[in-house]
């Protein structure tokens, strides 16, 4: 028998997840940060006139990155037997302003943990992750929804631990129910009863039922007391990630009727 959420998983939620790899140069020394990010569908900006690939991810695990140039790399890492898809690129790390130049924007909130990063499509260069049509993209759940505690709900990401074990990435899911969604408070936040180990941050959290799939959140911590397990996972709910987009990035979502 086959789960909505695990069907959700393989058939329209693992091909957009990817492993993000940021490298940079600072006082004479290279720096690293590994994280999970997902595409949303391509976006388009008032000031552009090329596509843009946008990836979502966690706020906090860009926090670190400088100003100057990051060499990135994406990678969708295939099951057994199949290719992995890479696309490699280099921008600057943090920016004020999108307004002035892409990369990772910062006008969110600064206690919103989620960021973007946006890439300008050079012509005839298409990231491999959106060589779909766009329909098949998941929806961003519309900014008037959110789901209810007591929701089943699945994530996914590329935990650190792992990838030290298998000495390369290996995406994993996960699957848990919204304990509380804590919505009247600014932001809010997705309280779920679940785990979430280093490196998952930044992947997408989805519910999913025998209509659809919605992106409903961003994987932002495991929250444990006094150290001790077991935790609850923290998740960042994506619906607010449109009202802080700025300078007209148009973002794919679901309308507020469905």
């Amino acid at each position: 028998m086959t789960h909505p959420l695990i069907d959700g998983f393989r058939d329209h939620i693992a091909k957009f997840i990817v492993h993000i790899e940021a490298t940079w140069d600072e006082s004479g020394e290279t720096k690293t940060m590994h994280a999970t990010g997902f595409i949303a569908a391509p976006a388009s900006h008032e000031s552009y006139s090329e596509e843009l690939c946008v990836v979502i991810t966690a706020r906090h695990v860009v926090a670190d990155l400088p100003t100057h140039e990051v060499r990135w790399k994406l990678t969708r890492y295939a099951e057994p037997g199949q290719q992995n898809a890479t696309f490699e690129f280099k921008l600057p790390g943090l920016m004020p302003s999108f307004s002035k130049i892409p990369g990772v924007i910062r006008t969110f909130k600064p206690n919103y943990d989620a960021a973007a990063i946006v890439i300008p499509l050079v012509a005839g260069v298409t990231p491999p992750f959106l060589e779909v049509e766009k329909e098949l993209f998941p929806p961003v759940i519309a900014p008037g929804n959110a789901v209810r505690s007591g929701t089943e709900i699945a994530w996914a990401g590329y935990p650190f631990l792992i990838t030290q074990f298998l000495k390369r990435p290996q995406l994993c899911v996960y699957r848990g129910m919204v304990s509380a969604a804590v919505l009247d408070i600014d932001p809010g936040m997705y309280i779920v009863d679940g785990h979430a180990a280093q490196g998952v941050s930044g992947g997408p959290v989805w519910h999913s039922d025998d209509k659809s799939h919605r992106i409903i959140g961003v994987v932002s911590s495991y929250l444990l007391h006094g150290g001790e397990m077991p935790g609850l996972c923290h998740f960042t709910p994506v619906n607010q990630l449109t009202k802080f987009l700025s300078d007209g990035i148009q973002l794919d979502e679901e309308s507020e009727d469905k």
